[in-house]
């Protein structure tokens, strides 16, 4: 990857990133993660990850905000509105991205949050990929779990 690459896609060599776009024909999210050591792609990382029914990103909003594919010349995903988190009792993925619906109000911070089961086989790629490249914000405290929800 040349000079000219990492201008085309926004990237700084070296500064790892994760970006997401929504599938468009299931529910799942495609991520795509840059890195200077190769996982599963050549510029570094990328796997679909199942979402509940009825999630959806609204990109209407959002078009203002979209950086091209790190495959293609595309310009249709979103970056630095994904986290990974690594809470006591678990994994958990905030997306701070309204639904089609322009609804924010899903948890008390106003973000998608989805639990990353660490038997799934995607989701373990997302948080080894996250925790190799330093992505994942590591809290001291339990998971946020929706009241009718908790375990």
């Amino acid at each position: 990857m040349d000079t000219q690459w990492y201008e085309q896609k926004e990237l700084t060599k070296g500064d790892a990133i994760l970006q997401v776009k929504m599938m468009s024909n299931s529910p799942a999210l495609h991520i795509q993660g840059y890195a200077e050591k190769e996982y599963n792609r050549q510029y570094g990382f990328a796997i679909n990850l199942s979402l509940p029914h009825g999630v959806t990103i609204d990109y209407s909003k959002h078009t203002n905000m979209t950086v091209e594919s790190l495959a293609t010349n595309v310009k249709d995903y979103l970056r630095g509105h994904m986290t990974v988190y690594k809470y006591i009792d678990g994994y958990q993925l905030s997306l701070e991205i309204d639904d089609n619906n322009g609804n924010y109000e899903l948890s008390s911070s106003k973000i998608w949050r989805f639990d990353l089961n660490e038997k799934d086989f995607a989701s373990t790629q997302l948080i080894d990929f996250a925790t190799k490249e330093g992505l994942v914000t590591f809290l001291d405290e339990k998971r946020f779990v929706m009241e009718d929800e908790e375990e």
